[in-house]
Parts: C-alpha cells; structure tokens; sequence
C-alpha cells in the first residue's frame, strides 16, 4: 500500500511537489497503517526538498493536499491523517 501512495504522490504530481516545493522535491512514504480506534489511516510520509524557503508557505497544507487527492484516485473512502515531516536534499 505504501508503495502504491508513493508512486501516485511522486508520479501523478510531480508538476505540483515541484511548483509547491522546489525542483527536484519528492516524498517518501515511510507507513501507511489503519488505527480501528478512529477507523482512519495514517500516512507517515517524509517530504525531500531541495529549497526550504520555497516550501515555508506551503509546507504542510500542499502535501496534506497532494496526498488527500491520491487517496481519493485509489478509490478509498475511509478518513485519512498524513504525519509529515521535510528534510533538505
């Protein structure tokens, strides 16, 4: 599943990690699990940015975005939390 998540958020978006994030701006996915206490999913996910300055505006709310919309492109309903972090390449 995770490798999935990855493969559509660096994919299908790379034009936008790119306009939101800096060139060359990919993400890692490091998890995805289910917690059945609040039936949601948890993507832990780390953002690699080439330009931090870039990113200060958009960082977290883009990638949140960014992942929303590939949850939705596989076809699940169930609420999603992303857990992100950013490092510098």
């Amino acid at each position: 599943m995770k490798r999935v998540v990855e493969i559509l958020i660096n994919k299908t978006h790379k034009k936008e990690l790119s306009i939101l994030f800096g060139e060359g701006s990919h993400v890692k996915v490091n998890d995805v699990k289910y917690i059945s206490n609040n039936k949601t999913y948890i993507i832990d996910c780390k953002l690699y940015t080439s330009d931090p300055e870039t990113c200060a505006d958009t960082y977290p709310s883009g990638l949140d975005f960014i992942a929303r919309e590939c949850w939705k492109y596989i076809g699940f309903t169930q609420n999603i939390s992303v857990l992100s972090s950013i490092d510098v390449i």
